[in-house]
């Protein structure tokens, strides 16, 4: 039986086959003949998802054959890509028509499929997250007919974050612009002004994040501006970030850590000193606004109204200070600008979405416990790709249009072939439709 696990190695499958279609037609096949099976089928990605989002029994699905840039409207200023594509081959073939995305994730490993489908964000009240760039999607539905949701229809909204409850996604078209370099100017600040000046400083400029690593004092502050300055940095830096520097010099401290809690005070200060002094660098967009894949490690991450990120963060630090929590890894705030995404977490508000990581370590479920009953009441909506649990009274009351997403899952998959447990638990029992 095949074995399928996610990159974190969280979440473990063991599906009854593997497929990967070729074209529409097979993947329209693959649904019917899934459907007169009563298999359930999902669709993975990069698997860079933390929650069980794609887990499945039944018939696991690669895209990897529908990839690539398949038009460019320039009039429209949009382009469309095989569902499949890799964010660092939607960047690169972009790039080399001029454009480039407007905002990305810190992570480009992922597909666009599955990226859209669990809201997959950057930090910017400029721009909503890569879900609110969709302008049209192409999909097989569970009776495998392929539709389409684009211009004016407003069930679009519903297919944007999508979870992988709609379909099989074949095509994606996204809003893009011309392409542009960003100078990252990174600095420090003191706990106390960071959070004095939380929102303002999301607005200061149109990319800006914070990351605080527990047990040390400064807030690092990144901002990016559109710069016509040539490039300073290339694929060399990002080559010895991934896989000197965070393979051996970061993965050997956390693996101290993990050995020694109480040297991650030391280890945590070091990695501040080594990786967050002021420094600025300039480079395409693509480059700038992503990472160097990090080691292994665990994430959980809530969205909430931008001005309850304050609140958030404070009681995030209570419960490390409290409970004498050893934390190895950043704590990531970062921006988003609100949406239309009916399960978008930043659907209606502009967020602050607050991230939380460590490694797999003593204390972990304990701190990420302690963050999600800290912030129950701040209205926090969790990230569809990280570490979470979520009912459908829970979904109910934080998503105003959850009622019309589960009615649209249960009318695009009436028999339920693309459910697993995770959506089941997520969108209840399926809804009956008349003919």
């Amino acid at each position: 039986m095949p074995h399928w696990t996610n990159w974190s190695r969280t979440v473990r499958a063991r599906p009854e086959e593997i497929a990967c279609p070729a074209d529409l037609g097979e993947v329209m096949a693959l649904v019917e003949q899934a459907a007169e099976r009563g298999q359930r089928v999902k669709a993975v990605g990069a698997g860079h998802s933390w929650s069980p989002v794609a887990v499945t029994d039944g018939v696991l699905v690669r895209l990897g054959a529908l990839s690539g840039l398949r038009r460019v409207d320039r009039e429209a200023g949009t382009a469309t890509f095989g569902a499949g594509t890799r964010l660092r081959d939607v960047s690169a073939a972009l790039d080399a028509e001029g454009l480039a995305l407007p905002t990305l994730g810190s992570v480009d490993h992922q597909t666009l499929a599955g990226a859209i489908g669990t809201a997959t964000h950057g930090s910017s009240l400029t721009w909503g997250n890569l879900s609110s760039l969709v302008r049209e999607v192409r999909l097989v539905d569970g009776t495998g007919t392929e539709r389409v949701f684009g211009g004016d229809d407003p069930e679009l909204d519903g297919v944007r974050v999508h979870l992988g409850a709609l379909g099989l996604l074949t095509e994606i078209t996204l809003d893009v612009v011309p392409a542009f370099n960003l100078r990252e100017d990174r600095f420090t600040i003191s706990w106390g002004d960071a959070m004095s000046r939380l929102p303002d400083l999301a607005r200061e400029c149109e990319y800006v994040k914070l990351w605080w690593l527990p047990h040390t004092r400064p807030v690092v502050v990144f901002r990016y501006t559109r710069t016509e300055a040539p490039a300073t940095v290339g694929a060399a830096g990002r080559w010895i970030d991934e896989h000197l520097a965070n393979r051996f010099f970061f993965e050997g401290l956390l693996q101290l850590g993990s050995w020694v809690r109480p040297a991650v005070r030391w280890s945590n200060r070091l990695v501040g000193q080594t990786y967050f002094s002021p420094a600025s660098a300039v480079g395409p967009s693509a480059r700038m606004l992503t990472l160097a894949m990090p080691p292994r490690h665990r994430e959980t991450e809530l969205a909430m109204p931008l001005d309850q990120g304050i609140e958030a963060l404070h009681r995030l630090r209570r419960v490390i200070d409290k409970r004498g929590l050893r934390v190895d890894f950043i704590v990531e705030a970062r921006f988003v600008r609100g949406d239309s995404g009916w399960m978008s977490p930043a659907y209606g508000r502009d967020s602050a979405q607050i991230g939380a990581y460590m490694r797999r370590s003593e204390g972990l479920q304990e701190y990420f416990d302690g963050f999600a009953a800290g912030a129950a009441d701040l209205g926090a909506r969790p990230h569809w790709g990280k570490e979470m649990t979520l009912d459908a009274a829970q979904a109910a009351a934080l998503y105003p249009r959850y009622a019309d997403f589960r009615e649209l899952a249960s009318r695009l998959d009436p028999q339920g072939l693309f459910r697993n447990p995770f959506l089941d638990a997520l969108l209840g029992p399926l809804q009956a439709h008349a003919d």
